[in-house]
């Protein structure tokens, strides 16, 4: 392999790591991302709960106003049955507290279904207070370790990138062309070895002619899909 190949191979190794560490900068951020949105979804499922729990308690006050409204109509009847001057008055406060106390009664029933509800509102809330919490330590511990994540991939590929701008200074700007060609095209797979006369980028075999020439050490491309070939 001739040193032009050499340095060619050492570039690619650098660029792959790049590509490499571009896409873990790009990814790991959503990964979190993910986490933060299911967060914000218990979050607003919280605020739905909370709203059903202000609707039963809106619909709460309204029947035991409606309970405190008859029992007033029954004190009131009571009061008035003790003034009764005549049978049928007498028995039609009777009659009218009779009627209240079955009103009372469906009013009562009423209100220990709503009351059912509201505790399983509150059961509901609760457990979505738990899950914000827990999901909200994870958010944040895993923000924390992101960030030194990030931090360290940030340095390496500073470091590379140093090293990279070195190597493509002492590279042939012919072979560097068509280099960063390929890169574009194949990227970690635009130099490859051959074995058994196999390209190892396309998988094709060599033609007799390019077997021959790796023996040497020029730049060979492949005869089928144009990548650069060293011997493995």
């Amino acid at each position: 392999m001739g040193p032009e190949l050499k340095q060619l191979l050492q570039l690619q190794r650098m660029d792959g790591r790049l590509e490499l560490l571009r896409r873990e900068l790009e990814l790991r951020p959503q990964m979190h991302s993910v986490k933060q949105e299911r967060l914000d979804d218990i979050i607003a499922k919280k605020a739905e709960i909370h709203e059903m729990h202000k609707d039963i308690q809106r619909r709460i006050d309204r029947i035991e106003l409606e309970g405190k409204s008859i029992d007033e109509k029954v004190t009131d009847n009571q009061t008035k049955i003790g003034n009764a001057t005549t049978n049928t008055e007498y028995q039609g406060f009777q009659a009218q507290i009779a009627r209240l106390h079955t009103e009372r009664g469906v009013v009562d029933d009423q209100l220990l279904e709503i009351w059912e509800e509201m505790e399983e509102a509150k059961a509901l809330e609760k457990r979505a207070d738990e899950a914000i919490q827990e999901q909200r330590s994870i958010v944040e511990g895993e923000l924390v370790g992101l960030e030194k994540e990030l931090a360290s991939i940030r340095t390496e590929a500073k470091g590379i990138l140093v090293e990279r701008d070195a190597l493509r200074e002492k590279i042939n700007s012919e072979f560097l062309e068509e280099y960063d060609a390929l890169f574009a095209r194949y990227k970690q797979r635009s130099v490859v070895p051959v074995d058994m006369g196999i390209c190892g980028g396309c998988n094709m075999s060599l033609s007799p002619q390019t077997r021959a020439d790796l023996k040497g050490d020029g730049v060979i491309h492949c005869n089928n899909c144009r990548r650069l070939l060293y011997p493995a």
